[in-house]
């Protein structure tokens, strides 16, 4: 799937203390599916509702109007070689699956996570992980 449109957003937390900000922002992108380009345009529309001093407590991306990445060209003068695009996402999808996830990725992800999601109580996986799957055994 192709993201035709993309809307950034970030808040600051209402119920601290700290000074209240929001702001969003909305915007046409070519239709694209390729990772670094998507990271780009977000940075680019970030910039300018981006405010120093504030603590900001949620931010996020929201890609919109996707269309089949087989379908015809949206743009008949497009930026960007979605050949050699497609063929960078496919390099990397390549590497992550065989080695883990994230073993690569761009550096505008930063280079390390000091926090990571609680995994303690993970459900089993039974119905995606075929490796997971339960086992019995009869003597």
């Amino acid at each position: 799937m192709l993201a035709s449109t993309m809307t950034v957003l970030l808040h600051t937390n209402p119920h601290n203390g700290d000074p209240w900000y929001s702001n969003q922002h909305s915007a046409r992108i070519e239709a694209t599916n390729d990772t670094t380009s998507l990271i780009g345009e977000a940075i680019r529309m970030l910039e300018p509702m981006w405010r120093v001093g504030f603590r900001y407590s949620k931010a996020g991306i929201m890609l919109g109007e996707l269309i089949d990445a087989g379908s015809q060209p949206v743009s008949l003068f497009p930026t960007r070689d979605p050949v050699r695009s497609a063929r960078a996402m496919a390099a990397l999808d390549a590497v992550n699956g065989r080695f883990g996830r994230d073993t690569l990725r761009p550096l505008a992800t930063e280079i390390s996570r000091p926090w990571t999601a609680k995994a303690l109580n993970l459900s089993p996986r039974y119905t995606t992980r075929i490796g997971e799957i339960l086992v019995g055994t009869a003597y």
